[in-house]
């Protein structure tokens, strides 16, 4: 059996970028949020776009 990964199409700062922008963030001020770009997750570690654990 084989396991296809997806190649991101965004870069990391795209992702938080947009969630900035598309999102509201009810339980905090807007320009305090700093949202963390997740490219895939394996049980309790999730990876960037650019591959940081």
């Amino acid at each position: 059996m084989t396991t296809a990964t997806a190649t991101p199409t965004m870069t990391g700062q795209e992702m938080v970028d947009l969630t900035r922008k598309h999102t509201l963030f009810e339980w905090s001020a807007q320009s305090k949020v700093d949202p963390i770009p997740v490219a895939r997750a394996k049980g309790i570690h999730f990876w960037t776009p650019e591959g940081n654990r």
